[in-house]
């Protein structure tokens, strides 16, 4: 906890949190209509409107009159919002609905400066790093945590909505049936700045004076409003949470009784159920049905509506997490629709990289049954994989080095040579990949690259750059084809001598000398061997087809597009990229292509 968030947090309680709000940037008056959502779920609405109207975190204005209702507002207020409410089924409580406030629709959100709110959820890589071996993890959950906010009394105007007055609030001589307006004077769900606003007010401050006062001892992963409380004993960890309780109600901010779940070695949260012994994650069995028909449906749609793509965004994350690093590469190409979509109504047209991503998410889930490790310490670890690419006017090439011995190097062709030197040290940590990876399964294989472009992009599974995202795909199907996990290693160019020894002119002596003159750096005894086809000229990899079955690694690497392209170097396409192809010149074919060589001809 710091000063600031101390300061800002004792402001907000005493006068209302503004949630970056400015009153200037959203004049006029406007008015929606609640949603068929909101309507189809009336009882549930009006349960939690009614609990909102008693605890007095909203409060009933007038009889809600369309006619008058304008004039009535504009009298008083110079600007006003009237929200559209709607509804959206709770997950952990069947039948049950959570209330929406669809404060985009009003142009509140927009209105809203954010930035200084803005925030991560790191909750599932927090258990993961704190769920050690055997550890165990009880759950608390915040009763009712946006409405702990007070708002500030410039936002009420602009939290205007319509619904039936709680019976408790009328005059004998008002309408039960007439609807009234309301408005939130405490936090709602729909507004932008809340979720910010929240994690600095309970994660940053409350839950630092619970350790400040001795109540919390142990690690506890926050998502929202859910804690996890994790340790190595089922007594201790039963009363730190229990300890933890007592202190949260005696802050006002109590939690709910019947979402605590004790400390166990098997615990769900967040959607998943954690096994600290296994060290697996896994999704509930009725959502792994649920997620793949979404995505198989979804396959086939021509076009999704942003609302669409925001609900399969949620899954799809929810469905990476149970799959090998670098499955993130699936969520490139859904996210890329969204662009440019505001409301949720809002239609574009599903690519055909979307639908294949959504293919190969449920084929995956189908195989690993929606189950995965959050946690790969269990696995072994394979050498210190060091790879490299070089491009200059004269020379254009790549190598690697694996500390277990082997290594290779190669010279790109005139084609591959007019690539980014991104693409290139890409391509050269996909060939040490495909050329070692039947050595690395059930291992952990560290990579060392020099080019931070590429190695962000792989850590993250996906890239802005298209070229990078095919790259990061593709090392994934080979992942899942090798049964291994990669890691991505940034490494400083001078200290990355080997590999950058064998991308560069005359590898093979540059390598040699240096292996001689370095090698207190190689690990003791190795014993270097190159890895058979080195050497040569050399095609970038080709990507999985679009068709290709994850988990499998195609035979075909590179293909010859034209019959005069020997080493594969030549043009992909034919009509109009014919003329520019001309104008390069292409190993030419022979039928002596393939014959055995002088020292074989000669043994036999």
């Amino acid at each position: 906890m710091t000063p600031l968030h101390a300061h800002y947090v004792h402001q907000g309680l005493r006068w209302g949190f503004d949630l970056g709000f400015s009153p200037s940037k959203l004049p006029g008056r406007h008015f929606f209509k609640n949603y068929e959502s909101a309507i189809e779920a009336k009882a549930a609405v009006s349960k939690d409107i009614h609990r909102r109207l008693i605890n007095q975190k909203s409060y009933s204005l007038f009889p809600f009159t369309p006619a008058t209702f304008r004039e009535q507002l504009s009298s008083f207020l110079p600007s006003w919002c009237v929200f559209p409410l709607g509804a959206v089924p709770k997950s952990s409580e069947p039948g049950a609905f959570r209330p929406i406030s669809d404060h985009s629709r009003t142009g509140f959100n927009d209105a809203s400066n954010d930035e200084h709110l803005r925030h991560s959820l790191r909750s599932s890589s927090d258990i993961a790093r704190c769920l050690r071996d055997s550890f165990f993890m009880a759950v608390h959950d915040v009763d009712a945590a946006f409405p702990l906010l007070p708002l500030s009394p410039l936002l009420w105007p602009f939290f205007l909505f319509v619904w039936e007055p709680h019976p408790d609030c009328l005059d004998p001589s008002d309408d039960p049936s007439q609807e009234w307006l309301h408005w939130h004077v405490c936090g709602d769900f729909g507004a932008r700045g809340l979720p910010g606003t929240f994690k600095i007010f309970f994660s940053d401050v409350v839950v630092g004076m619970a350790r400040s006062e001795g109540a919390l001892t142990l690690d506890m992963p926050i998502h929202v409003d859910d804690m996890a409380i994790i340790g190595r004993f089922r007594s201790q960890v039963d009363a730190v949470a229990a300890r933890l309780q007592a202190f949260l109600e005696c802050l006002g901010t109590p939690v709910k009784p019947n979402k605590h779940k004790p400390a166990a070695q098997l615990q769900f949260v967040i959607g998943f159920w954690w096994n600290s012994i296994t060290r697996s994650r896994s999704l509930e069995e009725v959502k792994v049905l649920e997620y793949m028909a979404c995505f198989c449906q979804l396959a086939k749609s021509k076009s999704l509506s942003l609302k669409e793509i925001q609900q399969t965004a949620g899954k799809l994350q929810r469905a990476v997490l149970t799959l090998p690093p670098g499955a993130s590469c699936l969520l490139s190409n859904l996210f890329s629709l969204s662009r440019g979509l505001r409301h949720p109504h809002a239609r574009c047209r599903n690519t055909k990289a979307c639908k294949m991503d959504l293919d190969w998410a449920a084929h995956l889930l189908s195989l690993n049954e929606g189950k995965g490790f959050f946690s790969y310490d269990r696995f072994g670890r394979a050498p210190l994989v060091a790879t490299d690419a070089s491009k200059s006017s004269r020379y254009v090439g790549g190598g690697y080095l694996s500390f277990c011995g082997l290594f290779s190097w190669w010279r790109y062709g005139a084609s591959a040579s007019r690539k980014p030197i991104d693409t290139l040290e890409g391509d050269t940590v996909v060939r040490a990949a495909i050329d070692l990876g039947h050595l690395w399964k059930h291992k952990v294989v560290p990579f060392a690259i020099d080019n931070q472009a590429f190695q962000l992009s792989a850590v993250k599974g996906h890239s802005r750059a298209e070229r990078l995202s095919d790259l990061t795909r593709h090392l994934f199907h080979l992942a899942l084809s090798f049964q291994c996990i990669y890691e991505f290693n940034w490494i400083s160019t001078h200290d990355n001598i080997f590999a950058d020894a064998l991308s560069r002119p005359n590898p093979l002596v540059s390598f040699h000398t240096l292996c001689a003159s370095h090698s207190s750096l190689l690990p003791s005894g190795i014993e270097l061997a190159q890895v058979a086809g080195s050497g040569g000229v050399k095609a970038l990899e080709v990507s999985p087809s679009l068709t290709a079955i994850p988990g499998t690694v195609t035979g075909v690497t590179s293909g010859p597009g034209f019959s005069s392209d020997v080493a594969g170097d030549g043009p992909s396409g034919r009509g109009t990229s014919l003329p520019v192809a001309l104008s390069i010149s292409y190993p030419r074919a022979s039928i002596f292509q393939g014959l055995p060589n002088e020292s074989v001809k000669s043994s036999i």
